[in-house]
């Protein structure tokens, strides 16, 4: 049978246990005078004398014929009773005793009406039952129905008449529900589970059950199908993370339990799964290469760089070594200007990380993600980090496991500390996984910085990593990654980079690096009056370079291109939304195309700005792929639109538009409106 192939057990370690489905409904005729007798019955005594004049009666042989067949073709060595009514099996190996009761014994099968309230296992059935149980660690009972299906008097006696600290498995209503249930008698796991069904139009899940050394140590892992994915999961549409803790003492018991995953398995799933499934995030967004051919590694230290200013700097300031920082079993808190490169860090630690040597020393599975793609529950948040990695083996491992073992790195985009609805989510999910690392980058404005930086408050220790400027070595290493292979270009390249970075005032970064390769390259003798002029001539490069052939490009040329975009940087400031839900960037585009009668398709635009890298997708929402992109087209758009201008301009709020403004002046060097050049002063 498969299913005792995928659990890899002997059919003396499965129980069958009987339910309506099983009874035989071309006899179940004779079942409904039995069940109506029953129904009749008002006492214990007349149930349990009912009891002992049918337990062996021909009519239930007869009723379960099939299902009895299936049981006997199995054969199970471990059975030490049966009739018609339970069955009992004593599983040595394990110091485990279950009994199985056939709830279904005086079910018609559904053609006598509705049976809840009308089904009984008699008491005298269940005390024999328990009589014969060896005493062993654990005990299990198991019924098809719920009690609360049982005739009312009788689910008292059945209760009651069940051997102390046992757990109860039952199903029937296809609805997974676990109950921790106490009584004169004890304490009692009561497992109601789901279904599992050769169709996928009804809920389809299961249950993995886990006993402790003491019966009161239980622990319930749920797994749901989800069709959208195609596959079984921690059942987070069941319990928050899946699980379901007799006590919290039993929930402290498992947290504490080694989770029986192999390091040699963790570390084949990421050399081949995790790799193959990395890849595709892994690519620069400007280049379009592998981060992996054009990485150069960063300056980073301990505290920002405040130059000589003894105000600022404590004088502790410490360089941190890109090995270093790769190899370290520390979380950190990577923060960094604008176009610093923190996203390319990100990415090529996740590379680094899936390396032999890393995994060897490390063995840490990256899961790289932007802050905005984070759920805001911690159940949802669990399943989000599960969907980013290959489907784990099976068996113990599973991302519960992995994470608890701390075989993870989380590697988190763009954090927005204010931000409380994913900042708690993700805290909780620390203070579970303690053992795993974190990586986060977020942005810091230097302008605004005073004195040093207090890193947000984590359940876990986490230390803070600032990126500095990066120096004339690093940039030829950005030259040579990008440009041809002759030196003597390279150098020329190098020096026209650093003297321009420089005269215009420019922080000395990978991505001004960049864009002024790709500007040099296509114009020879180009010269950069300031950070505006250079950004107008890269997105020119972009947006014709990148673009996507058509039938109509043509006509919605570059001018329309970047016309739009200023559109969509004006909307986003005066709405004060910079990351909106792609319909919202859709009704904008088609708003701009009919209010301009442009009959184009706004969906194939969208698409085509995100392909030239100035826009860029984050989950569903549609941003400025760089900051500097968002900030140029917002001076583009103070350019078209003189409202939109004074707008910026005005007293309350041009202070949050510093650089918009410097953009603004860089482009319009005519313009000395008495009202524009004091703000750019």
């Amino acid at each position: 049978m498969p299913v005792l192939e995928t659990l890899k057990i002997s059919t003396d370690d499965f129980i069958l246990v009987p339910g309506n489905h099983d009874a035989r409904r071309s006899v179940v005729q004779e079942s409904i005078v039995a069940q109506n007798k029953a129904t009749a019955i008002t006492t214990r005594e007349e149930l349990n004398d009912f009891y002992d004049a049918n337990v062996n009666s021909p009519l239930f042989e007869d009723k379960f014929a099939n299902f009895l067949s299936l049981q006997r073709a199995l054969g199970n060595k471990n059975q030490t009773f049966a009739n018609s009514i339970f069955s009992s099996y004593h599983l040595k190996a394990h110091d485990l005793s279950i009994v199985g009761f056939n709830s279904a014994w005086l079910s018609a099968g559904g053609l006598n009406g509705r049976e809840k309230d009308r089904l009984f296992i008699p008491e005298r059935a269940v005390v024999s039952a328990v009589s014969k149980l060896p005493n062993t660690r654990h005990t299990i009972v198991v019924t098809h129905h719920p009690l609360s299906w049982l005739y009312d008097g009788n689910a008292a006696d059945f209760k009651r008449s069940l051997p102390a600290q046992c757990m109860h498995l039952f199903g029937h209503v296809h609805d997974p529900e676990p109950v921790q249930l106490h009584s004169p008698n004890g304490t009692m796991l009561w497992c109601q589970s789901g279904a599992l069904y050769t169709k996928r139009k009804y809920y389809n899940g299961y249950a993995i059950i886990s006993l402790g050394d003491d019966p009161s140590l239980g622990r319930i892992t749920y797994f749901s199908y989800f069709e959208k994915r195609r596959r079984f999961d921690i059942a987070t549409d069941v319990l928050p993370d899946g699980v379901f803790y007799s006590s919290e003492t039993a929930k402290a018991y498992w947290l504490s339990q080694p989770s029986q995953v192999s390091r040699d398995s963790v570390q084949k799933w990421i050399s081949g799964e995790v790799v193959t499934s990395l890849k595709p995030l892994l690519v620069d967004g400007l280049t379009g290469r592998e981060v992996n051919e054009i990485f150069v590694q960063p300056s980073m230290s301990s505290e920002p760089d405040f130059g000589d200013d003894p105000d600022t700097s404590s004088g502790a300031r410490k360089s941190i070594g890109w090995t270093e920082f790769v190899l370290s079993e520390e979380n950190h808190v990577i923060r960094g200007r604008a176009e610093f490169g923190r996203t390319t860090i990100l990415k090529q630690l996740a590379y680094e990380l899936t390396s032999e040597s890393a995994t060897r020393q490390l063995c840490r599975a990256p899961i790289l993600t932007s802050f905005l793609n984070l759920p805001t529950s911690i159940g949802k948040l669990s399943a989000y980090f599960r969907s980013l990695l290959p489907e784990c083996p099976g068996g113990h491992f599973t991302f519960k496991n992995i994470a608890g073992d701390g075989y993870l790195c989380v590697l988190i985009d763009d954090v927005d500390f204010r931000d409380i609805g994913r900042m708690g989510p993700l805290s909780e999910f620390m203070k579970l996984y303690p053992k795993c690392r974190y990586v986060l980058s977020t942005i810091f404005d230097r302008v605004a910085l005073l004195g040093r930086i207090r890193s947000a408050e984590f359940p876990i220790s986490v230390h803070d990593i600032f990126i500095d400027e990066i120096n004339r070595g690093r940039m030829r290493k950005i030259v040579e990654n990008l440009h041809s292979t002759d030196p003597y270009q390279q150098e020329l390249i190098l020096n026209r980079i650093m003297n321009d970075l420089r005269s215009m005032n420019v922080p000395v970064t990978p991505v001004n690096g960049t864009i002024l390769v790709f500007v040099f390259q296509n114009e020879k003798v180009f010269v950069p009056i300031n950070k505006a002029i250079v950004l107008d001539r890269f997105v020119d490069i972009l947006l014709k370079k990148f673009s996507i052939e058509d039938t109509f490009r043509s006509t919605f040329d570059f001018k329309n291109k970047t016309d739009l975009l200023a559109h969509i940087a004006r909307w986003m400031c005066k709405t004060e939304v910079y990351d909106p839900d792609y319909s919202r960037v859709y009704d904008v585009v088609v708003e701009y195309l009919d209010n301009r009668g442009l009959k184009y398709s706004a969906e194939e635009i969208v698409r085509q700005l995100i392909s030239c890298r100035v826009l860029a997708t984050k989950a569903n929402q549609v941003v400025f792929r760089y900051r500097s992109f968002l900030e140029f087209f917002t001076a583009r758009a103070m350019e078209e639109d003189r409202k939109f201008r004074d707008w910026v301009l005005e007293e309350e709020r041009y202070l949050g538009y510093r650089t918009e403004i410097e953009y603004y002046a860089g482009l319009n060097r005519s313009d000395v409106e008495p009202h524009v050049s004091p703000h750019f002063r």
